[in-house]
């Protein structure tokens, strides 16, 4: 990486005006990574790629046609030949082709999805391959995900100081972070609920319940900002100077404080593709809402494109869908809460802070009750594989029981 690190950058410092020749560059670089990391998918890449730009054509804008075209084409080859060729062919095998990319499948067809979007608004012009390519192949997309839009990368590509400055900054967050996790997992899980399964969740003490669940919350949303707070860092040693996709949603005072400080790509990607096509806050903010965490369900935890089985796993379906309809009516209530006319007559003075720390107190409780569906779900945090938490009616009781039930 960071060999990769200094041809992007090196590239960027001298050929700022030539952009053919650097984006040329730079998808040899990012072939070199696929090929060094997945040599099985550099042909796959190498037909698929060419073949969609060639199928969403050279007009600035595609037409309908067109689209029908490129849509086609990427569910052919990116969802229904890879998991027919694992079904058919590698009869699911453990390490098989897909089995073994599924971050990278899944990942590419985000990308495409979002170059498609752009494309078809005249944000990213027609006719640059290797632009397209290389957003498509950029090494820490590979590594992992982050949902750039193409036109947010290219504008932000170049060599800069403040990107490399602030890609240490990241890193120095990261090693604050890791300590934190490894105490919270080793030191702390155990003491509050870690392995213990469902009886002695729900025979035990409220408190402890609670202290469990909210132990948990605080290590899975401290887990994954640690883990962009990694990847955030390798755009920017890579000149692209992307914005921090956690903004501290530990200090959120509202659910809708929240989700615009947690996974802050993810919630662009979906305004982008749900939200404001359904009509954003102009009309029916509340379906549009709820739908927009349903699409979240469907779209990025699902798993689907990048997994090699042909079917969808129900349970998954049910657990996500779920929790995120009940993440959407929990914001939808905190948006109709926080737009009612008597917060703006209300002169709050030394009441503010109160209410704030007020706000604050509910959603980490609610965010934390909330997630014992997905958490539960995953395994391993709520519950060990000697005393699993197999069903939905499990994970229900318990949040009936922190509730007072």
């Amino acid at each position: 990486y960071a060999m990769f690190a200094l041809v992007f950058l090196g590239a960027t410092a001298l050929w700022p005006e030539r952009r053919a020749w650097l984006m040329t560059a730079v998808t040899a670089v990012c072939a070199c990574h696929v090929a060094a990391t997945e040599p099985r998918l550099l042909g796959y890449a190498a037909v698929l790629l060419p073949a969609l730009f060639w199928l969403l054509g050279r007009a600035d804008r595609p037409d309908a046609r067109a689209s029908a075209r490129f849509w086609l084409g990427m569910f052919a080859g990116m969802v229904l030949l890879p998991k027919l060729w694992q079904a058919q062919v590698e009869h699911y095998a453990h390490g098989g082709w897909l089995d073994a990319n599924q971050n990278f499948t899944a990942g590419l067809f985000l990308r495409l999805a979002y170059y498609y979007y752009e494309r078809r608004r005249g944000l990213v012009p027609a006719g640059r391959f290797w632009d397209y390519a290389a957003y498509l192949l950029f090494v820490p997309q590979v590594t992992g995900m982050l949902n750039l839009p193409p036109s947010e990368m290219a504008a932000r590509w170049g060599f800069r100081w403040e990107a490399l400055r602030r890609g240490f900054g990241s890193v120095s967050w990261a090693a604050v972070k890791i300590p934190a996790v490894l105490w919270l997992e080793r030191a702390v899980l155990p003491g509050w609920g870690y392995a213990r399964g469902y009886g002695a969740l729900h025979g035990g003490p409220r408190g402890e319940l609670w202290a469990c669940l909210l132990v948990m919350y605080v290590y899975w949303a401290v887990l994954i900002s640690l883990k962009f707070d990694l990847m955030v860092a390798l755009f920017r040693f890579f000149g692209v100077d992307v914005d921090d996709n956690f903004r501290w949603p530990l200090l959120a005072t509202s659910p809708v404080d929240l989700w615009r400080r947690w996974n802050v790509y993810n919630r662009r990607l979906l305004l982008k593709f749900v939200y404001f096509p359904l009509g954003g806050n102009r009309r029916h903010v509340y379906r549009n809402i709820f739908c927009t965490f349903l699409g979240s369900a469907l779209i990025l935890h699902t798993g689907y494109c990048g997994s090699p089985w042909l079917g969808l796993d129900p349970g998954q379906l049910r657990d996500w869908l779920l929790y995120f309809a009940l993440q959407g009516a929990l914001v939808c209530g905190a948006y109709w809460w926080l737009n009612r006319p008597f917060w703006e007559r209300l002169d709050l003075g030394s009441w503010r802070w109160p209410l704030r720390g007020a706000g604050w107190v509910f959603t980490l409780g609610s965010s934390a009750w909330l997630h014992v569906l997905p958490l539960a779900a995953a395994g391993g945090f709520l519950n060990a594989d000697t005393a699993p938490l197999a069903s939905l009616g499990e994970r229900l009781s318990l949040m009936w029981r922190a509730l007072g039930g």
